[in-house]
């Protein structure tokens, strides 16, 4: 009897500890009270990256009910390195239908890698509503450059279109023909023409030296 009793307390623990490890982790959010109204603040894509359209995320709830119909009683203020700009929070749900209710959100697309900070004012339901955020390890992530997540690693930073020119010799050793080929973004513009002599610089293209062969930039 006491076996078995032990048997199944283990067993349930063994699963509640699978439960644990095995859930997904939860978005790096904030979580506010203000009264009856529960606020989760952060970004609405994490991670965050620069140039990537993202927003501000704010779930709403009272007395553990998702807040619908806010209208336009909330704002919030984004700032980053002195610099700011006030958006309005839009439902990004349809009661009963798509979303989930409460999620509100307000768009833009962050330009610089780094801390934002968010404020928001304004009433829920006659609750005064005044937090500020900055994120941080205890906030809500920071926005960072995509570089460092990029795979696979595009060109170096010296030549970011991937600019190629390459100097050719014709099948002859270059006794007859030079070619000049400028690769970018895949695609090939040739210019050159038929001489014995060496030619100088035409339309901003490397001169092409008799019998030679020269790389004048790589990707």
């Amino acid at each position: 009897m006491h076996r078995s009793i032990r048997a199944f307390a283990i067993s349930c623990a063994l699963a509640a500890l699978t439960l644990i490890v095995g859930a997904p982790a939860a978005l790096a959010h904030a979580q506010r009270q203000a009264g009856p109204i529960h606020m989760e603040i952060g970004f609405g894509t994490e991670p965050a990256y620069v140039g990537q359209p993202n927003s501000v995320q704010i779930i709403l709830t009272e007395h553990g009910r998702p807040v619908v119909g806010l209208g336009d009683a909330l704002k919030v203020r984004v700032s980053f390195g002195g610099q700011q700009t006030d958006l309005p929070l839009e439902p990004n749900f349809e009661v009963g239908g798509d979303g989930t209710p409460g999620d509100y959100r307000a768009w833009f697309i962050p330009s610089q890698p780094g801390p934002y900070t968010f404020h928001l004012t304004g009433t829920v339901h006659g609750t005064k509503i005044d937090e500020t955020l900055t994120s941080g390890p205890t906030t809500f992530d920071e926005v960072q450059d995509p570089a460092e997540a990029a795979f696979p690693p595009g060109a170096r930073r010296s030549d970011p279109a991937g600019r190629r020119a390459v100097v050719r010799r014709d099948r002859h050793g270059g006794l007859g023909e030079e070619r000049c080929r400028v690769r970018q973004d895949g695609r090939d513009h040739r210019r050159g023409r038929r001489s014995d002599r060496p030619r100088g610089r035409r339309r901003g293209f490397p001169a092409c030296a008799k019998g030679t062969t020269r790389v004048v930039s790589t990707a």
